[in-house]
């Protein structure tokens, strides 16, 4: 990008519309919450919303989610 903060920077949002990118610390990367769809669940299919006991570092659009019972996936999708 041929700029010099003099600290660590992370792009944390890319707008591929207008091609405007963000910057933040490490800790603008924490996220307490994401939405995924294209959810497949043995039972139900779609959208949702997961909530963190604990913020998570870095949870980006386009990453997977994977749902975990024990040691057995029970279902997953893509983050927004």
């Amino acid at each position: 990008m041929g700029i010099a903060l003099g600290k660590p920077a992370f792009v944390t949002k890319i707008d591929a519309e207008s091609g405007d990118i963000t910057l933040g610390d490490n800790d603008s990367l924490f996220r307490g919450e994401v939405y995924s769809y294209n959810n497949f669940f043995a039972e139900t299919s779609g959208s949702l919303l997961t909530t963190f006991d604990e913020p998570q570092r870095a949870p980006t659009p386009g990453q997977s989610i994977v749902f975990y019972q024990g040691d057995r996936v029970i279902g997953g999708g893509f983050i927004e």
